[in-house]
């Protein structure tokens, strides 16, 4: 006699969707800036790497897009990083700020599915 199996119909794990989250992220910050560092006095388009303007321990900033800004290696490591305030002063002009900080405060839950959507969409448009 032949075993029959139930079907299970799982979701993927909020954590598999956040790693894709990631992925798709990163790519809309670096295609948008046509993969060069978007900082004015450097321009390069060596080892480009995706920066998040504020932490991406925050869930509310996480996959934002205007979170996002795309620079070489140097400058992540050495200008992002260590110098986190003249960082913010060199973009300012760039991002809207005030809309990150007050989003950074928001206590709305995230719907990671939803977000995954809407970053494909958002890819889809690029390519």
């Amino acid at each position: 006699m032949a075993k029959t199996y139930r079907k299970i119909n799982r979701k993927k794990s909020v954590r598999t969707i956040m790693d894709e989250c990631d992925d798709i992220w990163r790519e809309i910050v670096l295609q948008s800036a046509n993969r060069q560092c978007e900082l004015k006095f450097c321009n390069s388009k060596d080892q480009v790497e995706a920066h998040h303007i504020y932490e991406r321990t925050n869930p509310a900033l996480r996959h934002d897009l205007e979170n996002g800004i795309a620079l070489c290696y140097n400058c992540h490591r050495n200008f992002a990083h260590r110098h986190k305030q003249d960082f913010i002063r060199a973009i300012s002009g760039m991002r809207d700020l005030l809309y990150l900080r007050y989003k950074a405060f928001s206590k709305e839950p995230v719907d990671y599915y939803k977000r995954l959507e809407e970053l494909k969409k958002c890819l889809e448009k690029l390519s």
